[in-house]
């Protein structure tokens, strides 16, 4: 499998990534999202934490839907 890298976004875009991991025996979750500019400088980011999670795949889905709802919100801030 061959490894691969992150990398920049277009110019004049930002790139959102996030990731989640997931305990079972507890049923919870902590995420992180990060937004960075063309530049690759850190415009924004943020750690939650999800209780009553039921697998990696909701813990996935959770933090994808707030990454989401976050760059909604800041393209569309007034």
């Amino acid at each position: 499998v061959p490894l691969v890298y992150w990398q920049l976004p277009q110019k004049h875009s930002v790139k959102i990534n996030f990731d989640a991991g997931f305990c079972q025996q507890n049923n919870k979750s902590c995420s992180g999202i990060i937004l960075r500019d063309d530049s690759g400088i850190v415009l924004w980011s943020k750690a939650i934490m999800h209780v009553n999670i039921p697998s990696p795949f909701a813990a996935e889905a959770m933090v994808c839907v707030e990454g989401a709802r976050w760059a909604y919100s800041w393209v569309f801030q007034e």
